[in-house]
């Protein structure tokens, strides 16, 4: 079987410990797309916070954003899955009651409703700067639109976190799903999004089978994906 798509994890595969793409795994890209490979970044940030290493492995093809649910094609979404407005507000309710901070992402935007602590923290690691948004006035625009949340990062204690991720469980496990990457690190997506059903959509807009399609990974969010491709390589 000749693989015809290569699907990287960005943190913990693709980057080294200082968040940077060894000389060395550049020449193996480049060689890659030279003999016709395609090769995608796959992660769980907002589309800007892929696009600079896109850019600096000169990756032509679309990247699948927010843990599969958005595919961006020449920073335009070809997939985009979406928490709807009503559970996100619920959400950003529940993070106020148990003391955590709630970024909001839809598309091309990151939404904090303050810049504290936890906002630079998160801005320093991913290069990319939020809009300062008052959340009431957000979600009167989202509830018109019909478009909710492509992601939700709540940041916080164990403590604030593990309520948090209970109330998703008992009470919205029909409309988010929540990743435990650390007990402080809760990624929240669209109920039924996960990297391998942003694997499939992307091998569909490709024109590619399953079997086509390699993965490489290094977190349990990165195992939907290592199951469903023809190749899996767990990092």
């Amino acid at each position: 079987m000749q693989y015809r798509l290569v699907c990287l994890d960005l943190d913990g595969t693709l980057l080294n410990p200082y968040h940077e793409i060894t000389s060395y795994t550049k020449a193996v890209i480049g060689r890659l797309q030279r003999d016709g490979v395609a090769v995608a970044l796959v992660s769980a940030r907002m589309p800007q916070a892929m696009e600079r290493f896109h850019k600096e492995l000169e990756l032509t093809g679309p990247m699948i954003a927010y843990g599969g649910g958005s595919i961006f094609q020449d920073g335009k979404a070809v997939r985009a899955e979406y928490i709807r407005p009503a559970a996100v507000k619920r959400i950003v309710e529940k993070g106020k009651d148990f003391g955590v901070h709630i970024s909001l992402y839809q598309d091309e935007n990151w939404y904090v409703p303050q810049m504290d602590a936890y906002a630079q923290q998160e801005s320093a690691t991913v290069g990319v700067v939020p809009t300062v948004a008052d959340y009431g006035d957000l979600m009167e625009c989202w509830e018109r639109t019909g478009r909710g949340a492509s992601k939700i990062l709540p940041l916080g204690t164990a403590e604030g976190l593990a309520k948090l991720a209970a109330f998703l469980q008992t009470e919205l496990s029909h409309e988010a799903d929540a990743y435990l990457n650390s007990p402080t690190y809760v990624e929240i997506l669209p109920h039924g999004v996960d990297k391998a059903s942003g694997v499939a959509a992307l091998c569909q807009v490709l024109g590619l089978t399953r079997e086509q399609a390699m993965a490489v990974g290094d977190t349990r969010t990165d195992i939907p994906m290592i199951q469903y491709a023809g190749l899996g390589v767990a990092m």
